[in-house]
């Protein structure tokens, strides 16, 4: 009984470690033992994810695939379906095989925003850095929106003549806005990450003296960053001097004019 015991704990140990990987924490262990106890190789599990946009609640509905590999009753998650609930058409099955996502870079690419993943390049030796975003202008295969991705190193060599900075390509930018968060250095480095992950980070701008409530995400380059404030109901993209640029189209609209190579 002992040895059995251990052996159940070792399995669950194991897909609970896989799973915070994609940063899922929570998951039915009665529902998998029993699919476990049936030998049955492919197995799933629906959940939730609650999680505020531009301040107002946003909930996601998601069933993450797990597949039986070679070792006896390992599991591994292998694809996520997700949908944003209310919103139709923002849904999607994202294959982990291809790019490594987790559960928050998934709400944030199906609302429209891109993400940053960091890969190992084992002929090089170095971490290259991707970006990658969903084109909601068309049906790719499987009439699925496309998913882009575009080299990092690849596109500052070419549009700036420079090698990409894991994370201060990112705080260079943030710099230039005259936000509360450029006072210490780690909340430069924690709102960069936050970007990097495809947040639309709260932010709180400085202005002559008084304080606004924001929100900062990646552009429509990769280089370039957004900082969005509430207005009257309207979401206001602003210049790092704050002059009102214009109200933000639809997330959807703004990917039909981006490149990059779909997967």
């Amino acid at each position: 009984m002992a040895l059995a015991h251990t052996k159940k704990d070792v399995f669950f140990e194991s897909m609970a470690m896989n799973l915070s990987f994609i940063g899922i924490e929570r998951f039915p262990k009665d529902q998998l033992r029993e699919a476990v106890q049936k030998g049955e190789r492919d197995i799933q599990f629906q959940g939730v994810r609650q999680a505020s946009e531009y301040g107002s609640p946003q909930q996601m509905n998601y069933t993450v695939l797990l597949k039986k590999y070679d070792e006896p009753n390992f599991y591994h998650p292998y694809a996520i379906d997700a949908s944003i609930a209310g919103q139709p058409t923002r849904t999607r099955r994202f294959d982990l095989s291809e790019v490594p996502l987790r559960i928050e870079n998934i709400q944030n690419l199906l609302n429209g925003r891109q993400v940053e993943k960091h890969r190992f390049n084992a002929l090089a030796r170095t971490v290259d850095a991707y970006w990658y975003k969903l084109d909601f202008s068309m049906r790719g295969r499987k009439n699925e929106y496309p998913l882009l991705e575009m080299s990092a190193s690849e596109f500052f060599n070419r549009q700036h003549g420079k090698k990409w900075n894991k994370d201060g390509a990112v705080i260079d930018t943030i710099q230039k806005f005259p936000l509360r968060e450029n006072l210490l250095v780690d909340q430069r480095l924690r709102l960069a990450r936050e970007i990097a992950q495809g947040d639309a980070a709260p932010v709180t701008v400085l202005k002559n003296g008084s304080v606004l409530s924001a929100y900062m995400q990646f552009g429509e380059r990769p280089d370039k960053l957004d900082l969005l404030i509430s207005k009257a109901g309207k979401l206001l993209k602003v210049s790092p001097d704050l002059r009102e640029l214009s109200v933000i189209p639809e997330q959807g609209e703004q990917h039909r004019h981006s490149k990059g190579r779909s997967r």
